[in-house]
């Protein structure tokens, strides 16, 4: 019994740093690539300031054109920041649901209680809900960046506004990111599956041994 509660306190200080991680990864999640496209979402008007800023002439350039490459990065903006703003929420819901754990002092009982058991089925089934959720988020964005025609117009106002950056749009680190969280969730889910199951059991032998010692007393 000493290992397994050693292991849940353990254990359920590794799952909150886990759940942080999901907060973690909404702060973080337009980066790179994703932040790098997404800020073109006002391509037509940022393409005016930085001419008139350089020349000091007022734009005279096509407004269609760059309404157009506007529409481009637009759907990358939306996707990626609706992402970012949902995880964000999601991710404080993880923590609280892990701390509901420590409310319910699940990570130092002996023996479990109703509350423990059900402090410990929101964790599972919200570490899964949320693990899919970023599965499916990510590769989504995932999908929406890598088939996006860059050479369309968006690659041509980037080398406009920043002459002297490189333009990339395969890095997208932060999605890769999500994937592991999400599989970090998983193992979450997973771990406090199998540390019930051990807890049962090791109660179950308790008793056991209880009974049997009351038998032998009357006996």
């Amino acid at each position: 019994m000493k290992t397994q509660m050693k292991f849940q306190k353990i254990f359920m200080l590794v799952s909150l740093i886990v759940a942080a991680l999901s907060i973690v990864l909404a702060l973080v999640f337009v980066s790179g690539s994703l932040f790098e496209i997404s800020r073109l979402y006002d391509a037509s008007a940022k393409v005016e300031a930085s001419y008139t800023y350089h020349t000091g002439n007022p734009f005279q350039g096509n407004f269609e054109e760059h309404t157009v490459i506007a529409l481009g990065s637009e759907k990358i903006f939306k996707i990626v920041n609706n992402i970012s703003d949902l995880l964000l929420t999601l991710g404080i819901i993880m923590v609280l649901c892990v701390v509901f754990n420590y409310v319910t002092a699940t990570n130092k009982r002996r023996n479990y209680y109703i509350t423990n058991y059900i402090s410990i089925g929101v964790v599972i089934a919200f570490s899964v809900a949320l693990a899919i959720t970023i599965i499916a988020l990510c590769a989504n964005c995932q999908s929406v960046v890598l088939n996006t025609d860059y050479s369309a117009g968006i690659q041509g106002v980037y080398n406009y506004l920043y002459p002297n950056k490189e333009f990339s749009y395969t890095n997208i680190w932060s999605v890769y990111f999500g994937y592991a969280v999400a599989a970090l969730l998983l193992a979450v889910a997973a771990g406090y599956a199998l540390n019930l199951v051990w807890k049962i059991k090791l109660m179950q032998g308790e008793k056991a041994l209880l009974r049997g010692g009351l038998v032998k007393e009357v006996a």
